[in-house]
């Protein structure tokens, strides 16, 4: 019996050091990007080995044109604010090898133009060696070179026509689970540590709006991408999330290497401050409750990776602040943002909640607070044994009797009810 004892502890301790090292060995990996693969030598010395390796294939003239043409593309990207590490590495040294010089000078007035669309492959490429070494000043001059680059404006409008034409700058391939918002998230936390989001600042103000417009982009690509004619969101995010369903399927279809760029997605967040509702006295003591667009619809969150989300309505139309296709009330109260916070913590009540108060654009504030009512979250008391304790309750997600109640179920329940009925067609979907 000891024997066995030593055996099975032995096992488990081998076990766990193989477990270990796998781990070790992926995490090595995951850090090991195709730009440190290569070394990467000085700006000028990127450019020369660019060309020497054209020098069989291109006349003098072409030759002497190719090194004027990196030349400018180059400079151009420094003005930008670009660092040289950046451009040699993200943007020289994997250039594809073309067969003549017609098809080389197109093909490299097509990718400089892309490094100029945020979110695409290239600018991605220059994205990654700028952020591996990042202080608070660099964090803030991508972050404002990420606004200019969207033309995003002062102060968002709200209107669909601005917000259509917003979006059209993001790279059409932007998947709401790439990597990249993580690393987007990152920068966002650099450039704005303890309450500083909160501040009064224009590059806090207009970046705690940019996530609006990012929640308005990864909804439009889900639409863009999965719904089909005749179908509503929640039609077209079933698709989405059917196709992420298999979790086994997706790690063989990446591969090990580059496993950190498939992301999960959560039904389990809170979607408590997703339903909010305005209360007004009625008669003989009583309440009356006001929902967006006279319509008692109960919101659900959808999170993946924790920084993307989907708030979608339980009419099947999500529920955004920006919406390219009209926003409607719901979507004004209770819509989705980008959160820049790697998970529900105190970091991300000062990068995702605290700045609302001071930095909302003013088109969603006057929705939200009027002179008559204004639109609140039912509260989170669980469960209260004192009378001094009673108006706190009634206005409780948790109360099936309270004001956030209906037809005998609590907000929480109705919402449980919709996340079940949204994990069972993910479900169908994915096996059919």
């Amino acid at each position: 019996m000891k024997k066995r004892r030593i055996l099975f502890i032995l096992t488990l301790l081998i076990s766990l050091v193989g477990i270990y090292f796998y781990w070790f060995q992926t995490s090595i990996g995951l850090e090991t990007d195709k730009f440190y693969e290569v070394k990467i030598l000085s700006l000028d010395k990127q450019i020369a080995a660019v060309c020497k390796d054209y020098q069989e294939k291109l006349s003098q003239p072409d030759l002497l044109k190719l090194e004027k043409t990196l030349q400018e593309q180059t400079t151009a990207l420094k003005t930008s604010g670009w660092s040289d590490r950046s451009i040699a590495g993200g943007y020289l040294i994997f250039l594809e090898p073309q067969k003549d010089a017609n098809k080389l000078f197109t093909y490299l007035e097509q990718r400089f133009q892309s490094c100029q669309v945020f979110g695409s492959p290239v600018f991605q490429d220059l994205w990654n060696l700028e952020t591996d070494s990042l202080d608070r000043t660099g964090a803030r001059k991508l972050l404002a070179y990420s606004l200019k680059l969207t033309h995003f404006p002062q102060e968002l409008s709200g209107q669909h026509e601005e917000t259509a034409k917003l979006i059209a700058n993001f790279d059409q391939d932007l998947e709401p689970d790439a990597y990249f918002w993580a690393s987007f998230a990152r920068v966002v936390q650099k450039a704005f540590p303890k309450k500083q989001l909160s501040q009064k600042d224009d590059l806090a103000k207009r970046i705690h709006q940019f996530r609006y417009l990012i929640s308005a982009q990864q909804a439009q690509w889900v639409r863009d991408h999965y719904r089909k004619k005749g179908q509503t969101d929640r039609d077209a995010l079933v698709a989405y999330l059917a196709s992420k369903y298999n979790k086994e399927e997706a790690k063989d279809e990446f591969g090990l290497d580059n496993y950190r760029y498939f992301v999960d997605y959560d039904l389990e967040e809170s979607s408590r401050l997703h339903n909010k509702a305005a209360s007004l006295p009625g008669q003989s003591g009583s309440i009356v409750m006001l929902y967006p667009d006279f319509e008692p619809v109960v919101n659900i969150k959808i999170v993946m990776g924790f920084h993307t989300e989907f708030i979608l309505a339980s009419n099947g139309r999500f529920a955004n602040e920006l919406d390219s296709e009209g926003v409607d009330e719901n979507g004004l109260v209770n819509g989705a943002s980008f959160n820049y916070a790697n998970k529900n913590n105190k970091r991300h009540r000062t990068l995702d909640v605290q700045p609302v108060g001071p930095h909302d654009p003013a088109y969603r504030k006057q929705v939200i607070t009027t002179e008559v009512f204004a639109f609140q979250a039912p509260n989170n008391r669980r469960l209260s044994f004192q009378s001094s304790q009673f108006d706190d309750w009634i206005h409780s997600y948790f109360n099936s009797k309270g004001i956030f109640s209906m037809r005998g179920k609590s907000s929480f329940e109705r919402i449980r009810l919709e996340i079940e009925s949204l994990k069972k067609d993910i479900q169908e979907r994915a096996n059919a």
